[in-house]
């Protein structure tokens, strides 16, 4: 009788946890429940089921309060009811308080849509995009007063659209932090990008990554940082540049973290917004290519071949960025320190550049732009080490031939098509002519001169 009563009792408790067991399987976003969306909210919570179209926001059926979440809700993205990765696509204009995307989920906001992660009063719900998920803006908008904390990846790229390119754009007065961890892509594969505007910053811990064309548009106001340990690589020919539009001040980097460029080919990146680097200037590693800071100095760095490093600056175009070095009247040169490519050549240079205020007139000749100082790693440099300035064939008063001065002394220019002997300088590029060819205006005449260590250079007419 008492074994029958058991068996009876442990009948039963298996009966009365079946229900339970299957209500936990079941349940839309169970992970959420303990995890990103645990946190006690004041308004609704919509989380995501799959079991509309399980695909379009808009779509009521896909939601567990059968609503498209509205202004005042939390959005919790994960799996679908069916155990799914969710893949998530936004048209048209959402707003919500806040957003979590978890769960290894896809959230896109297709070309032309907006998502706003804004509680319309109170405090800003911070959103966050949690490891292995991805946010993807494809030439559409994020914007909003809520902070963003990602630690999957954010992506940003441009599309073609009804005949021209859009970019992404970043917009409102929240801040984008990447946690450590955490990446952000500017993917520029076909073309592409972003646009900081509002007041919007970036907080980067964990890692920025540039590929193809793809480049960030900073309005004024806007700003960003790079904290210690983080990286931004550059492995394309896009880069960072200011805008005119937006008020305030203007847009600042502040880069306390390691900035890399690895990429074949002689393309230059710019970064074209002052850049801070602080006390301790952090690790700067052009690997491959050429990057210029417009900076007034930068750290020292290691070169390796066919690379380039230095500073200089980027006039604005009020269409879009300039996407190279560009002169001005006031500052006409951008000046980058490298090395060759030769065989049997050391792989890095340890090189630093400044720019410096130079004499007004040298030997009679009027200075074009700032003094450049150098400073090589030994007095004798076994290989071809050389200084560059790009003249802006647009600026005022610029001859075919501008002059160069080392320590005082004019240099011969010379003709030839790449380097000749050490301390002899070449034009290696000379388009300057209005009209004819590819020789048209705006063009750059690039000089090429081998550094000798600790030498002043001018250039002047």
């Amino acid at each position: 009788m008492t074994t029958t009563r058991l068996a009876k009792l442990l009948i039963a408790l298996i009966c009365v946890g079946a229900p339970a067991a299957t209500l936990a399987v079941a349940t839309p976003f169970a992970h959420a429940i303990t995890g990103p969306c645990a946190a006690a909210y004041s308004g609704p919570t919509d989380t995501w089921t799959g079991k509309g179209d399980g695909t379009r926001w808009s779509d009521s059926g896909n939601w567990s309060t059968a609503a498209v979440p509205s202004a005042t809700s939390r959005v919790c993205i994960g799996k679908a009811t069916n155990g799914h990765r969710a893949a998530v696509v936004v048209t048209g204009s959402r707003q919500v308080a806040g957003l979590v995307l978890a769960d290894h989920a896809d959230l896109t906001v297709k070309p032309g849509a907006v998502l706003l992660l804004s509680a319309p009063t109170g405090a800003p719900l911070t959103s966050t995009i949690t490891s292995g998920t991805r946010l993807k803006i494809a030439a559409g908008t994020l914007g909003g007063a809520s902070p963003l904390v990602v630690s999957g990846t954010l992506r940003f790229t441009g599309q073609d659209v009804a005949g021209h390119r859009d970019l992404a754009i970043q917009t409102g007065s929240g801040q984008t932090e990447i946690a450590r961890g955490g990446a952000m892509l500017v993917d520029g594969t076909t073309f592409g990008g972003t646009e900081l505007s509002h007041r919007r910053t970036i907080d980067n811990l964990g890692t920025v990554t540039f590929t193809g064309n793809g480049y960030v548009a900073m309005d004024r106001g806007t700003g960003w940082s790079d904290e210690a340990h983080s990286t931004i690589k550059f492995q394309g020919v896009g880069g960072i540049y200011p805008r005119a539009a937006g008020s305030g001040s203007p847009a600042t980097l502040l880069q306390r973290g390691a900035l890399v460029r690895n990429k074949s080919g002689t393309n230059v990146v710019v970064v074209g917004v002052p850049v801070d680097f602080g006390a301790h200037p952090p690790k700067v590693a052009v690997i491959r290519g050429s990057i210029v800071v417009n900076h007034n100095s930068v750290p020292v760095a290691p070169v390796g071949r066919s690379s380039g490093y230095g500073v200089g600056s980027c006039t604005l175009v009020t269409t879009h960025p300039c996407k190279r070095p560009n002169a001005t009247a006031q500052s006409p040169q951008v000046a980058y320190a490298g090395t060759s490519a030769s065989s049997g050549a050391p792989r890095t240079s340890h090189l630093s550049v400044a720019l410096v205020n130079g004499p007004a007139t040298v030997n009679g000749h009027k200075v074009l732009g700032k003094q450049i100082n150098v400073t090589a790693p030994t007095e004798k440099t076994t290989h071809s080490t050389h200084l560059t300035f790009a003249l802006d064939a647009t600026t005022k008063g610029l001859g075919a031939h501008p002059q160069v001065f080392r320590n005082g002394r004019a240099i011969s220019l010379c003709r030839v098509h790449g380097l000749t002997a050490r301390n002899t300088s070449c034009i290696l590029s000379e388009k300057i002519a209005t009209g004819g060819g590819s020789a048209t205006k705006g063009d750059l005449s690039i000089v090429a001169i081998t550094i000798q260590p600790n030498a002043h250079w001018l250039i002047a007419r």
